[in-house]
């Protein structure tokens, strides 16, 4: 039995490939993220908190890089769950992991994103149908 309940498949991403966090009333990036994994659907991410912050997140944009920067930006979204745990690696700091879902794009951002996880996914990338 599959408990999935992901509504599109998730690419591991490659270590290059970040995303910011932005607040509804600014369009400053307050907080940098690397992606773990992501779909059309969203992505999960982790990050040292800066500061402890109550700023909602309201818009992601995300990046990474080849022989050129690329970017998806203002991706409207919300955060699922906000984890925060210990740092699997040799450090012992506390890294918060975070589920984003994106919510409404245009049909410019979903072929953007679907063009980023082309690019950036580890595996090979294959194409990926609606559920």
């Amino acid at each position: 039995m599959n408990d999935e309940l992901r509504n599109y498949l998730r690419f591991r991403m490659s270590e290059i490939t970040f995303a910011g966090f932005m607040s509804e009333d600014s369009h400053d990036i307050f907080q940098f993220v690397q992606i773990i994994n992501m779909s059309k659907g969203g992505m999960c991410a982790y990050y040292v908190p800066t500061e402890k912050s109550n700023v909602a997140i309201s818009h992601v944009s995300i990046f990474g890089r080849t022989d050129r920067l690329v970017r998806v930006e203002n991706i409207p979204c919300k955060i699922v769950y906000d984890i925060d745990m210990l740092s699997e690696g040799w450090s012992k700091m506390m890294e918060t992991r975070c589920g984003i879902q994106f919510l409404i794009q245009c049909s410019s951002q979903e072929s953007q994103i679907k063009n980023f996880i082309r690019d950036f996914a580890v595996h090979p990338y294959m194409e990926y149908r609606v559920v």
